[in-house]
């Protein structure tokens, strides 16, 4: 059985160009696995949500669909999980 994970992405497109903005939003529509978009104009980065099981087949076909209008694509990585506090690890131990 296969497991989907959620992964984000972040592309570099220039959306001060009209063109490539359209581009990008109609790339984005044909694939069923993109989730969510946004869209931040200021830094040029559009940032996605893909559910699947191998976000890199995803990525590639990004890549070969987007043309010029994508300049990067950069899978972000999840945060870990924070470590235990050493306060709980030693109540643990069983005292003299």
């Amino acid at each position: 059985m296969t497991t989907k994970k959620v992964t984000v992405m972040k592309l570099k497109v220039d959306l001060q160009c009209q063109k490539c903005y359209m581009k990008v939003k109609k790339v984005l529509s044909k694939f069923p696995q993109i989730r969510d978009q946004w869209y931040d104009e200021k830094e040029n980065i559009v940032t996605i949500k893909v559910v699947c099981c191998s976000p890199e087949n995803v990525r590639d076909k990004l890549c070969c669909q987007g043309g010029g209008s994508i300049k990067s694509i950069e899978i972000v990585e999840p945060p870990k999980p924070k470590a235990e506090p050493e306060k709980a690890k030693e109540s643990e131990k069983p005292k003299p």
